[in-house]
């Protein structure tokens, strides 16, 4: 089993690595990055790809959403995930898994004893604001995936 690391020093760990926070620039293209923007871009990046949103984060929510606004504008994450895909690409362990062009995603719903909603219905609460009970999904149709 591998040790439990924080989030955020994984995602130091492997921009240290890889650099996909070079590709966050500011939309001004200004190049001075002031010592403490990485932080802030982390805790952006963190708060937005776990859905917790800026607010829940330990740092200045108009600090926060200052970063978002001005450097995670969609081509910049769109260079940045490029950066990420293609050095994983890269990896031993990678390459030994298959040609990399599916990717799993989707999924499929799964008959149970519980009650739950019919397929293509997302009931997260009855009229009494119970929460219902969720209907199992399973990973199971693949796609192809790109490279830059």
């Amino acid at each position: 089993m591998l040790p439990r690391a924080p989030i955020a020093s994984v995602l130091v760990e492997v921009d240290a690595r890889i650099g996909f926070t070079d590709h966050l620039v500011h939309a001004g293209e200004k190049f001075a990055r002031p010592a403490e923007l990485k932080r802030s871009l982390m805790y952006v990046v963190i708060a937005e790809a776990t859905n917790l949103g800026l607010s829940a984060m330990e740092e200045s929510y108009d600090v926060l959403a200052w970063t978002a606004e001005w450097y995670l504008r969609p081509e910049a994450l769109e260079a940045a995930n490029a950066t990420v895909v293609n050095y994983h690409h890269r990896l031993p362990l990678t390459r030994a898994s298959g040609s990399g062009t599916l990717s799993s995603s989707g999924g499929q719903r799964s008959r149970s004893r519980a009650r739950a909603s019919p397929p293509g219905t997302c009931r997260s609460t009855s009229s009494t604001g119970r929460a219902s009970p969720p209907t199992p999904t399973f990973s199971t149709s693949t796609r192809p995936t790109t490279r830059r």
